[in-house]
């Protein structure tokens, strides 16, 4: 399995600790409660370690690296002249480093990876976004101002203008310090990077880890708003200027203000100057998003796919005039499952044909990139996570439903990932924060104003609309409720670990992956559940169980596997499925169903360790729960049907394991791992 994909947002600095994080058992407690307990920076180190991770994207902390905090801008007037030299930005007396510095340096010290979100501002809450739409001149104007919290960095007056005209000068100014050998030497030394060269080239992790290093440039940039008003049709672009009050991408979102050709443009000005600088440094983007949320796959006439288009296009011409690879990879997220519905009424498809996969998605980016000519670019997933809710319901992340989801997710990517040429993943997050219960700064998540046409307004032009109302007046308060109990971190703000945590755990422990073997072919099994087989066992660090075991050690254990199958339908068992020793294929050695182990995660309900809450339990977002390991034979399991057919739970991630024997025939049990969501991994050792 590679580690590439185990990547993780955030950490291992906390997130800020005055800020709500939840409570116990349900809802969320103010910042006084009990649950703002935050682990140490070397406790976190230890468990992203244990977890596999190679790499972080910091994002979202609530002011480092949120280039509002970074570079304060409080009116118009204080906008930095457009002809103003490099220097003269870089040497700027406002800049504000020590935040950010912080975050790299715990970076660099626990060893990992760095992968930069740069000169882009972080999420904020609906309330302090304010609403805007693009002019006929594509300047942006608020018609909802943007609202400031205390405590918080300041909104700029507007993005687009400042990232158009000072940009690429921002962006370089970031890369120059972050970049900088001899600045980060004694955290690169404290991590274990011999010999400490500049961080943010990958030749400086060579033999460290094969997690993606660099810059990534922009972040979201191709948000579509509709302010959508009755039941009107919106996948033609004329439906969806009728009744989402204008064409697509006039109004503004989270990260932008301005038209889709000025973030396209900016992107290019920021690369060529960060690869005419830094040859060294390379850099993706545009960490565009993906899913419904974003118009996929065929809003407003697929216009969500031809801003993706436009975008690649932009950068292809660019490249041509620069003669300089502008783009080392291609950046998108995905907050998805494959699973529609919700509860009991839930169906399940994780295969690449359907588009809501994460596999649907990876296969329908990569055609996308082929065809504009960026065939060897490889991609980045640098954000994504189980879908989630922020008000109870069915919120996956934290319980075994979003474990069993991201365990599909990754395990869909892993297969998939040479054919479709994925250089990494990055979950949200690592561990706890910022959408946590009580955040002001995160919640709520969206909110746009009520609009009307003018009298003469046929043609929903935004220019001529009223609008009604303000955000901070309208906005609900969407997870700050009783019911929001979990961020969507793998771990907690104090360390204790969610289901998902230890799926990472048991994800790290494979190296080499193979697809299911015949009879069945893979494709055979049900849409709901997807796996592999991992021949790892000669590599006795691997597996714990091999390198505890110095019998298999001297007989010569070679060739063992571990079959991992994953149920990502979180509500239903799965069908019958074929016997362990037809997945494993003819690589395999004769399995003995009798001595096969199984190891999994239940989750648990956080105040009460004792207590076990089954994994398919609706809206089990409103509780908390962590993951804790348990293991049974398989006979006694449930995991096994008379016939010799497995059966996976609801939220299983299933590693039937099995049995290694030697080449005189003496079979050996191995011990496998199998997490709460369940893994059952089979272990197929020969001695």
């Amino acid at each position: 399995m590679d580690a590439s994909l185990l990547g993780v947002n955030n950490g291992p600095l906390p997130y800020r600790p005055d800020l709500g994080q939840g409570n116990l058992v349900v809802g969320g407690t103010s910042p006084t409660g009990m649950m703002t307990q935050f682990a140490d920076p070397e406790d976190l180190d230890r468990l992203y370690r244990s977890m596999g991770v190679p790499g972080i994207r910091p994002n979202d902390l609530g002011g480092p690296w949120d280039l509002r905090c970074m570079f304060p801008i409080s009116s118009s007037a204080d906008v930095p002249d457009p002809s103003s030299t490099y220097e003269e930005i870089r040497d700027d007396p406002r800049w504000n480093w020590n935040a950010s510095d912080a975050v790299f340096a715990s970076i660099l010290e626990g060893g990992f990876a760095p992968y930069l979100k740069i000169a882009s501002r972080e999420w904020i809450s609906g309330v302090q976004q304010g609403f805007s739409y693009v002019s006929e001149g594509g300047a942006p104007v608020y018609v909802v101002e943007q609202q400031n919290l205390p405590d918080f960095c300041s909104n700029w007056p507007s993005i687009s203008p400042v990232i158009e005209t000072i940009g690429d000068k921002l962006a370089l100014a970031i890369v120059e310090r972050y970049n900088n050998a001899s600045m980060w030497r004694e955290s690169l030394t404290k991590g274990g990077i011999s010999p400490p060269g500049a961080p943010l080239e990958s030749a400086t992790w060579r033999g460290v880890t094969n997690a993606t290093v660099g810059v990534e440039l922009q972040n979201e940039y191709n948000g579509l708003t509709c302010l959508k008003t009755g039941s009107g049709d919106t996948t033609t672009l004329e439906g969806w200027r009728q009744n989402c009050g204008g064409d697509p991408y006039v109004y503004g979102w989270k990260y932008w203000d301005g038209t889709p050709r000025a973030a396209h443009k900016s992107f290019v000005a920021q690369a060529s100057a960060i690869k005419r600088r830094f040859p060294g440094v390379m850099v993706g983007g545009p960490a565009a998003g993906t899913g419904p949320g974003f118009g996929f796959p065929d809003a407003a006439g697929g216009a969500a796919l031809n801003w993706i288009r436009d975008f690649l296009g932009t950068v292809r011409e660019a490249s041509l005039e620069t003669d300089l690879k502008l783009m080392d990879w291609f950046s998108w997220h995905a907050y998805t499952s494959c699973v529609t519905g919700v509860c009991n009424n839930a169906t399940t498809d994780c295969s690449a044909g359907n588009p809501r996969s994460m596999t649907g998605i990876a296969t329908e980016m990569r055609a996308l990139l082929d065809s504009e000519g960026f065939r060897e670019t490889p991609m980045v997933i640098s954000e994504h996570n189980a879908p989630f809710a922020v008000n109870g319901g069915n919120s996956y992340p934290g319980n075994m439903m979003g474990a069993a989801m991201t365990a599909a997710n990754i395990v869909g990517l892993a297969l998939a990932k040479d054919d479709l040429r994925i250089a990494g993943a990055y979950i949200v997050n690592g561990v706890d924060g910022p959408f946590i219960p009580y955040n002001q700064n995160s919640f709520p998540l969206f909110c746009t104003p009520e609009w009307r046409r003018g009298p003469s307004n046929t043609t929903a032009n935004p220019s001529e609309l009223i609008f009604s109302g303000r955000l901070v007046d309208n906005c609900t308060r969407e997870g700050m409720n009783i019911n929001a109990a979990n961020g969507m971190g793998l771990l907690y703000s104090n360390g204790d670990k969610k289901p998902a945590a230890l799926v990472y755990e048991i994800l790290s422990q494979f190296k080499r992956i193979r697809p299911l073997s015949t009879p069945p072919a893979a494709s055979d099994l049900p849409t709901s559940v997807v796996g592999f087989v991992a021949d790892d066992a000669d590599d006795a660090e691997v597996d714990p169980d091999i390198a505890r075991d110095k019998d298999a050690q001297d007989s010569g254990a070679k060739g063992c596997g571990r079959v991992m199958l994953v149920n990502a339908d979180p509500f239903n068992s799965s069908p019958a499925l074929p016997p362990l020793s037809a997945l494993v294929g003819s690589r395999g050695r004769p399995v003995d169903e009798s001595i096969v182990r199984v190891k999994f995660i239940e989750q648990h309900v956080r105040s009460m360790p004792s207590a076990v809450l089954p994994n398919n339990i609706c809206a089990a977002g409103t509780v908390q729960v962590f993951g804790r390991m348990a293991e049974a034979g398989v006979a006694e399991s449930g995991y096994m049907l008379a016939s010799g057919e497995l059966i996976l739970p609801p939220a299983g991630v299933a590693v039937f394991s099995g049995v290694c024997t030697s080449d005189a025939g003496t079979p050996r049990v191995t011990t496998m791992i199998f997490a709460g969501m369940f893994l059952l991994m089979t272990l197929i050792r020969s001695p």
